[in-house]
C-alpha cells in the first residue's frame, strides 16, 4: 500500500506543542520608553531619588571643605569619609527606595496583572525597568566623584576603584529593592521596607554612626552584615582606614548577596496583588 503525504490544509490541525513567540525588540523598545516615562514623572519617588544624593552631596562637601579635619570618630576626618558616605546614600536611593514602590505601585494599580498576560517574561520586564534608574546612579556618581575630586577628597588614580565598589554596592541595593517591589503587600509596604532597609544600611555601616560608640560584640557582628562589607571596600580606598576584611573576601560577599537577591526577586515576583 502507497501512502502520500498531503500538505496541511487551513482546517487540518497539528498535535505538536505549540510555543509562544518571544517578543520582538520593538516590545522591549516600547517597554524601556513606558518604563522611563513612568519613573519621570513619579515626583513621590523620583525626585527624592534625584535631589537627596546631590543636595546632600553638596550640604556635606561645604561642610567638609569648611572643617576638612573635623573628627568623625572613626579614625578619619569629615573630608575623608564624606565621598564614601554620599556613594553609599546614592546606592540605596534611585536603586532601592525608587525601585521598589514603583513596582509596588504598579502591581496595585493592575498594571502587572496586564504585562503578565502577554508574553513579556519576569527577566525581561526587570531588565527593562532597569535602565532609566542606572542612568539617573551613573549621573549621579559622576557629579559627587567630580566634584569629591575637585576639592582634593579623592585621589584620581581610586576614581576606577571607586566605580568598581560602587557597581557592586548599585547589584546589591538594586536586587534588594527589585525583591521589595516584587513581594510587598502594597505602596506604602513597599516604600516603608525600603526606606526601613536603607536606615539599617546606612546606620550600620560604619560610616554615620562609627563602630567605636558599639559595645564590642556588637561592632563585631555588625561588620559582618553585607552593607558593612560594601562600606569596608568604599573606605579601603581612604588613607588611614585598616580594613575590616580582605577585600576579596567583601567582594565574593557582596557579589554573593546580590546574586542571592536577585535570583530571589526573579523568583518571587509577583504580577497580581493577590498571587501567591
Amino acid at each position: 500500500m502507497n501512502t502520500r503525504s498531503t500538505p496541511a490544509g487551513p482546517n487540518s490541525t497539528t498535535t505538536g506543542p505549540v510555543t509562544a513567540a518571544a517578543p520582538p525588540l520593538s516590545a522591549t523598545r516600547e517597554l524601556l520608553g513606558l518604563h522611563t516615562r513612568e519613573f519621570l514623572r513619579d515626583r513621590r519617588n523620583f525626585l527624592p531619588a534625584l535631589i537627596l544624593p546631590l543636595a546632600l552631596g553638596a550640604l556635606f562637601l561645604a561642610i567638609a571643605h569648611t572643617i576638612p579635619e573635623a573628627e568623625t570618630g572613626a579614625g578619619l576626618t569629615f573630608g575623608q569619609m564624606i565621598v564614601p558616605m554620599l556613594l553609599l546614600l546614592t546606592m540605596t536611593s534611585a536603586p532601592l527606595t525608587a525601585t521598589a514602590s514603583p513596582l509596588a505601585t504598579l502591581r496595585a494599580q493592575g498594571s502587572l496583572r496586564l504585562l503578565g498576560t502577554t508574553p513579556v517574561g519576569r527577566t525581561r520586564f526587570l531588565l527593562t525597568h532597569m535602565p532609566v534608574r542606572l542612568g539617573l546612579v551613573a549621573v549621579q556618581l559622576v557629579v559627587l566623584v567630580t566634584a569629591g575630586t575637585t576639592l582634593g577628597h579623592i585621589a584620581p588614580a581610586d576614581i576606577p576603584a571607586l566605580f568598581g565598589v560602587s557597581v557592586l554596592g548599585l547589584l546589591m541595593f538594586g536586587a534588594a529593592g527589585y525583591l521589595i517591589g516584587g513581594v510587598a503587600g502594597g505602596t506604602d509596604s513597599a516604600q516603608n521596607t525600603s526606606l526601613f532597609v536603607q536606615m539599617v544600611s546606612i546606620m550600620l555601616s560604619f560610616m554615620f554612626l562609627p563602630m567605636g560608640m558599639l559595645p564590642d560584640s556588637l561592632a563585631k557582628a555588625v561588620s559582618y552584615l553585607p552593607p558593612s562589607f560594601l562600606a569596608d571596600l568604599f573606605l579601603s580606598l581612604t588613607p588611614g582606614w585598616e580594613q575590616l576584611h580582605p577585600t576579596w573576601l567583601s567582594v565574593l560577599v557582596v557579589l554573593g548577596t546580590a546574586a542571592v537577591l536577585t535570583a530571589l526577586a526573579v523568583r518571587l515576583f509577583r504580577w497580581d496583588q493577590g498571587e501567591r
